[in-house]
């Protein structure tokens, strides 16, 4: 585990040892760049889904590491070809050694706000240690998420190889990983889905800690 070694340094020590065979990275789906992905929910009907980049992220809790990785997934209708939609697909593994999937869909996108910085980084926290983050959308509807595991304004801070392609095995090629480095602050809801049945909503917002680019994602489990 290269003790002593920051998130940063092992995944730089990483690229530089990779041989012309590829990069081994986190892939519960054997997925490559390019690979077709099903999703066949009603809404998504007549649509093929591919995987045009895949995210491996990297964080650092309590002494260990741990991974999961996002498939960018990029869908298209013959029918309607100038409509793309965009997803990212999260696996996250479990401690039975599979993992759940989450299909999460951009709410929003904009360069370094400090309005949004400081909201998520110095929530107002109840009495009991919870903390909010909100949405609006355009129609003015709001929905608040509260932070999971009670961590107010705490970000996780991760690193990120993003893979822009990869070969026929599904190993990552060196010279197309891209690392950046992200905070990022989970959140969740329960969303009625019938009556008196709840599914849980989560919502990530995410900065790039080089530009301060932020984006938000929002989605829930599903079951490929």
């Amino acid at each position: 585990m290269q003790p002593g070694k920051t998130l940063w340094e092992k995944l730089q020590d990483r690229l530089k040892s990779a041989t012309d065979t590829g990069v081994a990275f986190y892939n519960p789906l054997d997925a490559g760049v390019g690979s077709l992905i099903p999703l066949t929910t009603a809404e998504l009907m007549g649509y093929n889904f591919t995987v045009r980049e895949i995210r491996e992220l990297t964080r650092h809790i309590r002494g260990k590491d741990f991974i999961f990785t996002d498939y960018v997934l990029e869908g298209f209708n013959p029918e309607t070809p100038e409509k793309k939609l965009e997803f990212r697909l999260r696996a996250n593994p479990t401690d039975s050694g599979l993992h759940t999937l989450f299909l999460l869909t951009k709410y929003d996108s904009l360069a370094y706000d400090e309005g949004l910085e400081g909201v998520v980084r110095k929530p107002d926290v109840q009495e009991d240690g919870s903390s909010f983050f909100e949405t609006t959308d355009d129609d003015g509807t709001t929905q608040s998420y509260a932070r999971l595991n009670n961590l107010a304004g705490e970000p996780y801070s991760a690193v990120v190889g993003v893979i822009g392609e990869t070969n026929l095995k599904h190993l990552a090629i060196t010279d197309k990983i891209k690392p950046l480095k992200l905070d990022y602050w989970d959140y969740w809801r329960d969303v009625e889905i019938a009556k008196d049945k709840t599914h849980p909503e989560l919502c990530f917002v995410e900065m790039n800690t080089e530009t301060g680019w932020f984006e938000i994602w929002k989605g829930i489990e599903i079951f490929l």
